[in-house]
């Protein structure tokens, strides 16, 4: 290797160490007067040196029993089947009023009747409706498979 090479690998190595040195950098955790919460790198007057099982580290989390999740599962399951059982009911009634507001556009065609633009604009909401539910449907069925 020449000499440009060894100074370019030189300076790679110094900025991969300085580089990984930043990424295992101490938190600071500092409480001002007013109950504010700051974390940062640098320490300040006031500011406590966070650990690796400080509240920021994932290994903290609350645990729950098994008992109690699977409470919550079973409550979370039974809001999931009340929302799928009313989503049903609400795309047959707009399902239902789709129907009718065909039927009565076409006997408002029929009779030469200028309320028709009127129909086939409820009728796009209808049907906007309609398909507003089906995913709906479909997405609380996803959700009850999980």
């Amino acid at each position: 290797m020449g000499e440009k090479e060894l100074r370019l690998a030189a300076i790679l190595v110094t900025l991969s160490v300085v580089s990984i040195t930043e990424i295992y950098a101490d938190i600071y955790k500092h409480v001002d007067k007013n109950g504010r919460i700051t974390y940062s790198n640098k320490a300040v007057s006031g500011a406590n040196k966070l650990s690796a099982n400080s509240p920021l580290s994932t290994n903290n989390y609350p645990n729950v029993s098994h008992d109690a999740q699977a409470k919550r599962d079973l409550k979370r399951r039974r809001i999931l089947e009340n929302e799928l059982a009313t989503e049903k009911k609400l795309y047959v009634n707009a399902k239902q009023s789709l129907i009718n507001t065909q039927k009565n556009a076409k006997v408002s065609r029929n009779n030469g009747n200028n309320s028709q633009e009127n129909l086939t604009q409820y009728s796009k909401e209808i049907n906007n409706r309609k398909l507003l539910h089906e995913r709906n449907i479909t997405a609380l069925r996803k959700e009850l498979a999980n």
